[in-house]
């Protein structure tokens, strides 16, 4: 099966859970459907998508919930426990903070709601992905530290590879760049996988020497998940090693103003 096509069926799989079983989203159910570990998916889906996999769902559960605010009358504790909110406090909070006004207030004629309608995958080539066996690397390059699931990735990795661009450090890495294929990795790497921080790296194999400000790591032998279309490729470890970030955009749309349900 092709990757958008795994990705529209977990989009679908979210929302029949949110709207008609009203259950809590599986996560194993989740990694089966796209047939790679947790982690893998969350990387991938937000390098396709421009948002991480939490954001949508947290997108989606506050736009449903404010569709039931106006169109029924059911409590906001009962609201709050239906989209998998320990309480009320919390609930109310996230709320306020997508749609700029609390639970209470949403009831109110002539309130406006914020809206995410669902995500439906139109991609211009069909992607396939394999999961490859590749050789232990040295690789030399720059990092930074990031939280993990923090919605302001998507702008500060692409951001830290701008800076790199810059500042000369991509030129100094394609010099240096042995790699087969050649080209240069985007790494996250973590300790724990409960942990809150991870290392970004953007590196090149080589074996030169290591410039004065860059750091050297050595990858054992991995296990990089490869996504193919006709023209181009890209690269994305299927453990938290690393991977190859070499992007061509997938479109994603957004469904039309309408009913949030939608």
């Amino acid at each position: 099966m092709k990757w958008n096509e795994k990705l529209q069926r977990i989009i679908d799989y979210v929302e029949l859970h949110l709207q008609r079983k009203q259950e809590k989203v599986d996560m194993a159910e989740i990694q089966r459907i796209a047939g790679c570990s947790g982690s893998f998916f969350q990387k991938v889906f937000s390098y396709t998508t421009g948002i991480s996999f939490a954001e949508y769902l947290r997108f989606r559960k506050m736009t449903l919930a404010g569709y039931d605010l106006q169109s029924s009358d059911i409590k906001i504790i009962d609201l709050s426990y239906r989209y998998g909110y320990d309480s009320p406090t919390s609930f109310t909070r996230a709320f306020q903070q997508f749609h700029g006004v609390s639970p209470k207030e949403s009831r109110a004629a002539g309130a406006k709601l914020r809206v995410f309608p669902k995500m439906q995958i139109a991609c211009e080539e069909q992607y396939a992905w394999e999961i490859r066996r590749m050789p232990e690397l040295r690789m030399v390059g720059k990092s930074i530290t990031i939280i993990r699931d923090d919605e302001h990735n998507v702008t500060k990795i692409p951001g830290f590879w701008n800076t790199c661009q810059r500042d000369g450090s991509f030129s100094t890495m394609i010099a240096m760049d042995q790699g087969n294929p050649k080209g240069l990795f985007g790494l996250f790497e973590s300790c724990d996988e409960g942990a809150e921080e991870e290392q970004y790296f953007i590196m090149t194999a080589t074996d030169c020497e290591t410039p004065e400000g860059f750091v050297e790591k050595t990858a054992a032998s991995l296990h990089l998940g490869r996504i193919r279309s006709a023209s181009a490729a890209f690269q994305l470890p299927s453990s938290r090693d690393g991977g190859i970030w070499n992007r061509r955009d997938c479109k994603i749309s957004i469904s039309p103003w309408r009913s949030p349900r939608n």
